[in-house]
């Protein structure tokens, strides 16, 4: 979002009640990130899930739903909801792919 577009939610009062433009006691650069985080309908914090035990060197997250493996690094590297660690060999002799990001 441009600045712009944030602060003209701020002077129109679409964040919370003290948070206007012209309260000095906000910090312009938080309101800045609420506004955005708001149009965007996300939390201005990011959320990351941990991965599931038992991965590490050598092993890849295969998604047992979808059959792709997410090597070590990969934002889906044991996040999914379904899946197991297994080493890439496996993972490929089982039919499984690898990621395309």
């Amino acid at each position: 979002m441009e600045r712009r577009e944030a602060l003209r939610m701020l002077s129109a009062g679409t964040l919370a009640a003290g948070s206007g433009l012209w309260n000095t006691s906000v910090n312009t650069a938080a309101s800045v990130t609420q506004a955005a985080a708001a149009t965007k309908g996300t939390n201005a914090k990011a959320t990351t899930k941990a991965p599931a035990p038992g991965g590490g060197h050598g092993k890849v997250w295969v998604n047992s739903e979808t059959h792709v493996y997410h090597k070590e690094g990969s934002r889906f590297y044991g996040t999914t909801k379904q899946g197991k660690y297994m080493t890439e060999a496996e993972a490929i002799k089982e039919g499984n792919k690898a990621a395309q990001h």
